[in-house]
């Protein structure tokens, strides 16, 4: 395996390759001989679990921002 920064590295290669030729990010990274490229591109469970905190941020936001001003009407009398 490669270490943390080789990773970054590595990765920062293949988005840059394939925005470069058009071509997808899963082609590039399975003909690199320094990532098992089969692996990554077979787990296509995408992560969910980010999405979800930043959603409540996003709802959290809006309920304040409503709260304080229901009628959109900031700085009516």
């Amino acid at each position: 395996t490669l270490a943390r920064g080789r990773r970054h590295d590595a990765a920062a290669a293949a988005v840059r390759t394939a925005a470069e030729q058009g071509r997808p990010l899963a082609d590039v990274v399975l003909e690199r001989a320094d990532v098992d490229g089969a692996a990554l591109v077979a787990d296509t469970t995408p992560d969910v679990g980010e999405a979800g905190a930043q959603v409540d941020a996003a709802l959290a936001a809006h309920t304040i921002a409503t709260q304080a001003d229901p009628a959109g009407q900031e700085g009516a009398p």
